[in-house]
């Protein structure tokens, strides 16, 4: 794959995209000491479409769980925020999704919500990364902690201290989530620090909390862009309780899926924590390739499948997984909140004036 495309070849929208930025993404510190791995991708590796498809899917419910407005009223108003050019245009799968609960935990605030796709009957929680400053200060405290899970383990102390106080209301709320609906499969999703909030949870449910997951019901974890939050014996208890539970339950009864992306810094963060979970599957400019598992600890990867065209995120970073501009959400989001909040029932009108201002401001760029 060439080199990420210059300055000089952007769009005005890709300029104006990147002039956008006030998100961290990571990207500086992937240039300084992301491990490259020598090993290149190709159409060997892709992952079936099937699979990209469904983890871009997840992903959508990942991405909705930072939004400032209460998720009950952006579920309340699917309709016009799905509508092109407000902040969801383009998240088709909430349409067909149910809001059940939303919860927060009583460390930094963390939040996290419920919602329940019918068609597949899959339950979905979706938990934060973070989100303000106060949370912010948890994930630099990267002291190491002994771990419940089995001798030697240890954990992060900032992120056990935020799932500490969150594990009660997840548990609570999925208890009552799976009494109030039929349930096929339980998604856990989350982006960066709250796809290591998920793996916490998921060892929880398959050592500890053993009793929730009904018989026949599939547990499948889709983490995106999450940082270490392990040392080598914590990985080795995760994969033994995978192992544990699919002889018991059947290979197919739980589905794991780490997602990393091109020039995501925040993969070679916390390196107190020395290892990642699992074999884990690689997004860049649009494609999901399945990473070998000696490649699972190595953040870079060339690769030799040809891009035809210039890439949406040329540049990558922890904000541009599965093809969308996280960005460009939350910065819209923002709008709908203080257009909402300031100006009530006439904020829709004044929101898109704002929109064709942009626009105009990006033709003229």
């Amino acid at each position: 794959m060439p080199a990420p495309t210059s300055e000089l070849t952007l769009s005005p929208e890709q300029r104006h995209m990147y002039a956008s930025e006030r998100l961290v993404n990571f990207r500086l510190i992937s240039k300084l000491v992301a491990s490259r791995s020598s090993y290149v991708l190709s159409e060997n590796d892709l992952a079936p479409a099937p699979l990209h498809l469904e983890l871009s899917t997840l992903g959508q419910f990942a991405e909705l769980v930072y939004s400032p407005l209460p998720i009950a009223f952006v579920f309340d108003n699917l309709p016009l925020l799905l509508s092109p050019g407000f902040p969801l245009e383009g998240y088709d799968a909430l349409k067909e999704s149910l809001f059940v609960t939303s919860f927060r935990g009583t460390v930094a605030d963390l939040s996290a919500y419920v919602a329940y796709r019918p068609q597949s009957r899959q339950l979905v929680m979706a938990i934060s990364g973070t989100s303000s400053l106060l949370q912010a200060t948890y994930t630099v405290r990267a002291r190491r902690l002994s771990h419940t899970a089995g001798e030697g383990c240890e954990v992060h102390s900032g992120f056990w201290h935020l799932y500490k106080g969150l594990k009660p209301q997840a548990l609570n709320a999925l208890r009552e989530s799976l009494e109030e609906h039929t349930v096929d499969e339980i998604v856990i999703t989350g982006h960066s620090m709250g796809g290591t909030m998920c793996h916490l949870f998921a060892l929880d449910l398959l050592t500890e909390e053993t009793d929730i997951i009904p018989n026949g019901t599939v547990l499948k974890l889709a983490a995106f862009g999450a940082p270490r939050c392990g040392n080598w014996a914590l990985v080795q208890r995760w994969h033994k309780a995978i192992k544990d539970y699919r002889a018991e339950h059947g290979e197919a009864a739980i589905q794991e899926y780490a997602v990393k992306g091109y020039n995501d810094g925040m993969l070679s963060t916390t390196v107190t924590c020395a290892a990642n979970r699992s074999r884990p599957l690689y997004y860049v400019h649009g494609q999901l390739y399945v990473i070998p598992e000696t490649e699972s600890e190595r953040a870079l990867f060339d690769c030799n499948t040809s891009v035809q065209q210039i890439p949406n995120h040329p540049r990558g970073g922890h904000n541009y997984y599965n093809g969308r501009d996280m960005e460009r959400a939350s910065r819209r989001m923002n709008w709908v909140k203080e257009m909402q909040n300031k100006y009530k029932g006439n904020w829709e009108e004044l929101y898109r004036k704002r929109v064709e201002e942009e626009r105009k401001r990006i033709e003229n760029r």
